[in-house]
């Protein structure tokens, strides 16, 4: 199989995908469509095919937090485990529920009881048979973790009806349910375990130090590298030095949050959309702000594409509290 060049490496900068709520102006256009997505490009001057530095794919995770997908709190070891675990349900750009694990799901009273049906002709990674039960125990589980705790508030109850569907029920009508699953999969009575078992492209190798191809991995679908290799740097600039000498090939960056890092080095750079919202709020007990016709002339006292620009581009412009490339975004409205 062919290595890639080091030189081909990304750098995910988190899309922040919405500014100043309340605020006015016209829907942004970041690409030819129009729906606000960022199209990938070089920093600096444009990739050549050049020496690779060590001619292994790597990528960074820390000893210190958890590599279980149910409780992994690190960006690093996040990045890792969507390799090894899949979500039941995929979102795409546009903020629309993609069928993955689970194919297909409906609701009959608008949105308090669900019923979804999953693909149980996928495989844990030791060989064995997934299930509704699975994809059940795990959103049970995601519901009482505190990574996935707040995403899923609205749902009280989760059962498996047989092997290949389960029902969710809600504490109130919810039609958005199928987008807030993009929660990852573990097998029945593992939430406890370092390492659970996935089903996701890669798992883990014997002792943890590289990701692996998983053979049965979707029937007909190649996962490009047979091996990815994991090494573990600490501190910004041991990550950021890493990065720049292609010890490392892959880093997740956010530019609205204060751990953003400057990478300097030629690199290719990925918008990824994210939910991240930034917004002027305004204390409506006071007595200027209390008037509401104070609080509309404010919407033209910010310069809203200053703003986006702080972000080197990576952010949208919204009227609304929603991200501009949704469906959902009401443009005329706005």
């Amino acid at each position: 199989m062919q290595k890639p060049s080091k030189r081909y490496t990304a750098l995910l900068l988190v899309l922040l995908m919405l500014l100043p709520l309340c605020a006015c102006g016209e829907k942004p256009t970041a690409d030819p469509g129009g729906n606000g997505d960022i199209k990938p490009h070089s920093a600096g001057k444009e990739i050549e095919q050049t020496a690779a530095s060590d001619d292994i794919f790597t990528l960074n995770y820390n000893s210190s937090f958890s590599l279980n997908p149910m409780v992994a709190t690190n960006t690093a070891n996040q990045l890792v485990c969507y390799l090894v675990y899949e979500n039941m349900i995929e979102v795409d750009n546009n903020y629309n529920a993609i069928p993955n694990v689970i194919t297909e799901w409906e609701t009959k009273d608008n949105g308090k009881h669900w019923t979804f049906k999953v693909d149980t002709s996928r495989r844990f990674h030791n060989g064995e048979q997934m299930t509704a039960k699975d994809v059940a125990y795990s959103l049970v589980k995601a519901m009482n973790s505190e990574r996935f705790a707040r995403r899923l508030y609205c749902v009280i109850g989760c059962t498996a009806n047989d092997e290949k569907s389960f029902s969710v029920t809600c504490s109130t009508p919810n039609m958005l349910l199928p987008q807030l699953l993009a929660v990852p999969v573990i097998k029945y009575d593992s939430y406890g375990e370092d390492y659970p078992e996935g089903t996701g492209p890669y798992t883990y190798a014997e002792d943890y130090r590289s990701l692996v191809r998983f053979e049965d991995y979707k029937k007909g679908v190649t996962a490009p590298l047979d091996v990815i290799y994991l090494k573990e740097y600490t501190g910004s600039t041991e990550i950021m030095s890493a990065f720049e000498d292609s010890l490392i090939d892959l880093v997740m960056n956010d530019p609205s949050a204060p751990t953003n890092l400057g990478y300097a080095n030629v690199n290719e750079i990925r918008g990824l959309n994210t939910c991240n919202l930034h917004y002027i709020g305004f204390n409506m007990e006071s007595k200027i702000m209390g008037y509401a016709g104070m609080r509309y002339a404010m919407n033209f006292a910010f310069d809203r594409e200053y703003i986006v620009d702080q972000f080197s581009g990576y952010a949208l412009a919204a009227n609304l509290p929603v991200s501009p490339a949704c469906s959902w975004y009401d443009a005329s409205y706005a």
